[in-house]
C-alpha cells in the first residue's frame, strides 16, 4: 500500500547500498510509487528492479523511470501487469537509454501501445548493448508498431528470448520481426508469438529462424489461426533441422478460424520468407 511504501523509504537507514528491490502483487498505486521513486533516487546503484502487479498507471512509471534515471547500473528490470500507457513508456524509454548493462526486461502486459513499444525498443537497441531477455508480451503493439519495433529488434546483438505473444501482430508482422532478427545476428534461442493471429506463413517464418540457430530451444506459436498444412509445414521445418521438441504444444491453435492470406501482404510475405530461406 502507499502507506507502507512511505514507511520503507523512512526505515531504510542507508538505501545507496540497495541492489536489489523486489515489490510484488500488491496495491502500492500511483501515490506508493511515488515514494519507491524516492527510494531508488537514493540508490545510484540498483541492478535488480522489479515492481509486478502494483496497480500503478503512466504517473507512477514516471516516478520509477525518474528514481532509475539516478544511477545507470541497472541489470535486470521487470515491471510485469501494469498500467505504464503510453506515457509511462515514453519516460521509460529515457531512463532505459542509459542503462549500459541491462541483460533482463519484462514488460509483460504494461498497455504500451505501438508509439510507446517503438521509443522503448529504440531506446534498449541503442543504449543496451548486453540485453539477453526481453518480453513485450500484451503490450498493444498491433501491425502500425512493427516496422519500427522490428527495425530497433535487428540492432539487439546480444538477444537470446523473444517473448511478443498477443499483440494481433499477424503473419507479416511476425515475419518482420523474424527477419530482424536474423538480420541481427544474436544467439536467440526462445522465440514466443502465441496469439497473433497467425494464419500460415507468420509460423512459417517463425520455425525458419529457429531451424536456422544453433542451439534453438522454444518456440511457441499456441493460440493462433494456423491452417493445417501451416502446421505440417512447420513442423517439418523443425523436424528437418533436428528440433521438433522445441516446437512447444499447440492445443490452442484454432485452424478452421484460418483465412486466405490478404493480397495486399502476399507479395510482402513472400519477399520476407526468402529472406529466411534455409
Amino acid at each position: 500500500s502507499e502507506q507502507d511504501a512511505a514507511a520503507i523509504l523512512e526505515l531504510l537507514a542507508s538505501p545507496q547500498s540497495l541492489k536489489k528491490f523486489h515489490l510484488d502483487k500488491n496495491m502500492t498505486g500511483d501515490d506508493g510509487t511515488a515514494h519507491v521513486g524516492k527510494i531508488l533516487e537514493k540508490a545510484p546503484g540498483m541492478q535488480d528492479f522489479k515492481m509486478a502487479g502494483s496497480r500503478f498507471t503512466s504517473e507512477g512509471a514516471k516516478f520509477l523511470a525518474k528514481g532509475l534515471s539516478a544511477g545507470a547500473s541497472l541489470v535486470k528490470l521487470d515491471l510485469t501487469d501494469n498500467n505504464v500507457n503510453e506515457e509511462g513508456g515514453f519516460a521509460l524509454a529515457g531512463m532505459l537509454f542509459k542503462q549500459p548493462n541491462l541483460k533482463h526486461v519484462n514488460l509483460e502486459a504494461t498497455s504500451l501501445g505501438p508509439k510507446a513499444a517503438i521509443q522503448v525498443s529504440q531506446a534498449l537497441a541503442s543504449g543496451c548493448p548486453q540485453l539477453e531477455y526481453l518480453n513485450l508480451n500484451a503490450c498493444d503493439i498491433t501491425p502500425e508498431g512493427v516496422p519500427q519495433v522490428a527495425q530497433a529488434i535487428s540492432a539487439m546483438k546480444n538477444l537470446k528470448t523473444l517473448k511478443i505473444s498477443e499483440n494481433e501482430l499477424g503473419d507479416l508482422g511476425v515475419a518482420q520481426i523474424c527477419v530482424a532478427l536474423k538480420m541481427a545476428g544474436c544467439p536467440v534461442v526462445e522465440l514466443d508469438v502465441s496469439t497473433n493471429e497467425l494464419v500460415e506463413k507468420g509460423a512459417v517464418a517463425a520455425a525458419k529462424l529457429a531451424a536456422s540457430r544453433a542451439g534453438f530451444t522454444s518456440l511457441n506459436l499456441d493460440g493462433n489461426y494456423i491452417s493445417d498444412e501451416g502446421v505440417e509445414e512447420v513442423k517439418s521445418i523443425m523436424e528437418g533441422a533436428g528440433i521438433a521438441s522445441a516446437l512447444m504444444p499447440m492445443e490452442e491453435n484454432d485452424a478452421d478460424m484460418a483465412d486466405d492470406v490478404d493480397d495486399d501482404n502476399a507479395e510482402g510475405l513472400d519477399n520476407l520468407l526468402a529472406h529466411l530461406k534455409l
